[in-house]
């Protein structure tokens, strides 16, 4: 939509200011620096480096949106850690349920 004046001009509408994110930090991950646009329909995305704070210390591509609505909060390394402590906390209960025959368990 454009917007004209009283004279019929058009109205050129003043640019947005865009947010620095630079050493905020999102969950684990601490940005580094701005890594520039990404072409998508219908705009454009503004994409940051950022650092996470787990021992591998990878360093991820990230946008503003997926960093502040909290959709990307770490390089992949909490995702492991959760599966790990699933794992452990049903280590037994996988057993017992190898253990059973047509909902008739074996002594």
């Amino acid at each position: 939509m454009k917007l004209r004046d009283v004279a019929g001009r058009f109205v050129r509408l003043p640019q947005r200011e865009h947010k620095n994110l630079v050493n905020r930090c999102f969950g684990r991950l601490t940005v580094v620096r701005f890594a520039g646009y990404m072409s998508i329909k219908g705009g454009t995305r503004r994409l940051w480096v950022c650092h996470c704070s787990c021992n591998s210390g990878r360093r991820v591509v990230a946008s503003t949106n997926s960093l502040t609505c909290g959709i990307t909060t770490s390089c992949g390394c909490r995702r492991v850690e959760a599966i790990t402590a699933r794992n452990r906390a049903n280590r037994g209960r996988r057993h017992e349920q190898r253990q059973t025959t047509h909902g008739t368990t074996t002594a």
